[in-house]
Order: C-alpha cells, then sequence, then structure tokens
C-alpha cells in the first residue's frame, strides 16, 4: 500500500475509532452535499460533518480552516457593506431632517 493512502493515526486513537469518525463524518457530510441541491439545512450539515472528520483526520481539519476563513471573509463583506449603507442612508436622513427643520422654521416666522 502506497503512503499516500495510509491513514496517519493519531499516537492513541484505534483504528475502530476512525473508521467510526470517518463513517459518521462521511454520512452527514453526504447528507449536507446532496441537501445543496435538493430541500433541507445543508449549511448544517456540512459543517457538521467536517467537525466531526476533522477530529481524527487532517485533511478535514484543512478543509474546515479553509471554508472557516471563506465565511469569515463572507461576513466581514455583509458587514462592511451594512456599515457604509446604514452610514449613508443616517447621513441621508439627517440632511432631509435638517433641511425640513429649516422649511419648518421658516414658515413660523
Amino acid at each position: 500500500m502506497s503512503s499516500t493512502w495510509q491513514f496517519r493515526r493519531k499516537k492513541n486513537s484505534p483504528v475502530w475509532r476512525r473508521v467510526i469518525v470517518f463513517l459518521t463524518g462521511g454520512v452527514i457530510l453526504s447528507i449536507g452535499l446532496v441537501m445543496l441541491v435538493l430541500p433541507g439545512p445543508a449549511i448544517v450539515f456540512i459543517p457538521l460533518g467536517l467537525a466531526i472528520l476533522a477530529t481524527e483526520f487532517r485533511w478535514a481539519r484543512q478543509w474546515r480552516s479553509a471554508a472557516r476563513q471563506w465565511l469569515r471573509g463572507r461576513f466581514q463583506k455583509i458587514r462592511l457593506k451594512g456599515e457604509l449603507n446604514h452610514e449613508s442612508s443616517d447621513g441621508a436622513r439627517t440632511r432631509v431632517e435638517g433641511r425640513d427643520r429649516i422649511v419648518n422654521d421658516a414658515v413660523r416666522v
């Protein structure tokens, strides 16, 4: 068997545990991937499957960290976009309220 196909076991991790983790995480990850096409909460199952697999496998830890970085970047972009929209709308409201106040004060005089 070539070295690329051999599993790298943790020091205290028995083979049966790695098989159970692989099957459990693989099934949950597969269900999540199927839910990308079919209706269902894929966004819950895919990270859950990767988290289970990451307890024993280095490749799953790398996928999980890459997905986490990607999501952080997306959330940061969304947050920045929301702050920019919020600031511009607040500024516009303040300017409109200021004009309304000037108009109302001129009418009262």
